[in-house]
């Protein structure tokens, strides 16, 4: 059985001077291989999507496990992300165990939420350290208040978060195979 010029094997036996041994092939060379077989859109885009699944369970258990370590639990507005992110990991066990159009509506569902809890997260963040900023220095006005509001006490850009996820889902979500299928 003879391969062409270019082929590489797996497993090669050189000889020098009597001696033989196994070679494996170069790392670089068995990545490059593996991209060079996800020539055709299909395996390239199957690839995507099973990369940003992954980003979307890696950032929604990771963001459970913060929110919870942080006791992010005290009262309705703390407990929006928390009940989210639990409703997004089981839509998301959902989309996996059965991908079909209400799984993914669903999914796209929290997602938009997951948006919404964002923005909203920022506002409430930026306004809980103005309100903290005013009681601890009430001296504070004007840009002055913005920056320390800005570079208060409890993180503004937290709540980003969630719209990270949000897009991540979405993007997981769309011309998702199991869409097109139930439209043909």
């Amino acid at each position: 059985m003879s391969q062409g010029a270019g082929a590489t094997q797996p497993f090669s036996v050189c000889s020098l001077r009597g001696f033989s041994w196994y070679r494996r092939p170069k790392r670089h060379t068995m990545w490059l291989r593996t991209f060079q077989s996800m020539r055709d859109e299909s395996s390239q885009i199957v690839f995507v999507r099973r990369a940003l699944l992954t980003i979307l369970v890696v950032g929604l258990v990771g963001a459970e496990i913060e929110l919870l370590l942080l006791k992010h639990t005290d009262g309705f507005w703390q407990l929006v992300p928390v009940v989210a992110v639990a409703i997004a990991i089981a839509v998301v066990v959902w989309c996996v165990a059965a991908p079909s159009v209400p799984a993914l509506t669903a999914l796209r569902m929290v997602m938009v939420v997951f948006l919404i809890a964002g923005v909203v997260g920022v506002i409430q963040h930026f306004t809980g350290n103005i309100g903290y900023e005013k009681e601890s220095n009430p001296g504070l006005a004007g840009a002055e208040l913005y920056r320390a509001a800005a570079m208060g006490s409890t993180p503004l850009l937290a709540p980003g978060v969630m719209l990270q996820i949000g897009l991540v889902g979405l993007l997981f979500a769309f011309r998702h195979p199991a869409l097109t299928k139930a439209t043909r």
